[in-house]
């Protein structure tokens, strides 16, 4: 419910990425945060500041993949340190999808592009 407003196109039209929103939502489903909350409003907000200065790393075109990559290893760290949530890894993650994105692809500027085709 309420992730549905995030909109396609909601990084380039409203400025933060969809994938840095969601990770807002999860973190504020998790804590029970509402905009009245106190300690966890600040939390909520740091988890979305950190994926979107994260993803600001690499220039756009936007790839909704390499943000979501950005956006699983963000979460995985911070709930960790914050929650002591053990979600795994995706320290390895590597993009398989580069093919189908041949307009916006940032090939080896994007940090899951994988140097050979059989990594």
């Amino acid at each position: 419910m309420r992730a549905k407003n995030v909109l396609p196109a909601f990084c380039g039209l409203y400025g933060s990425c969809g994938t840095a929103v969601g990770l807002g939502i999860y973190a504020s489903i998790l804590t029970d945060t509402d905009q009245y909350s106190e300690h966890t409003w600040a939390l909520v907000n740091k988890i979305v500041g950190e994926c979107l200065l994260k993803i600001s790393e690499v220039d756009g075109p936007r790839c909704c993949k390499r943000s979501s990559y950005i956006a699983l290893q963000i979460g995985e760290k911070f709930s960790k340190e914050e929650f002591d949530l053990d979600l795994g890894t995706s320290e390895y993650l590597k993009c398989t999808h580069y093919l189908r994105n041949k307009e916006e692809c940032k090939k080896t500027q994007c940090p899951f592009f994988p140097l050979t085709e059989e990594n």
